[in-house]
C-alpha cells in the first residue's frame, strides 16, 4: 500500500468525509491514565463491558 495523495484542505476534505460519518475534527487530547489497580479487580469482578470494543 502506498500513499498517493495527502489532502489537508478542509474545503476539499469536508465534502469527502461528511457522507461517511467520519468526524471532521480530531478528538481532544486526554492525559495518560495511571497503571492498573489489580487490588480493585478482587473486589469488583470484571463485567462484559470492561472488555472494550470488538470493532
Amino acid at each position: 500500500m502506498r500513499i498517493l495523495a495527502f489532502l489537508n484542505d478542509s474545503a476539499v476534505v469536508g465534502p469527502i468525509i461528511r457522507p461517511l460519518c467520519i468526524p471532521e475534527h480530531r478528538p481532544p487530547i486526554a492525559p495518560a491514565r495511571g497503571p492498573a489497580q489489580p487490588e480493585l479487580l478482587v473486589i469488583d469482578a470484571p463485567s462484559p463491558w470492561d472488555r472494550g470494543k470488538n470493532c
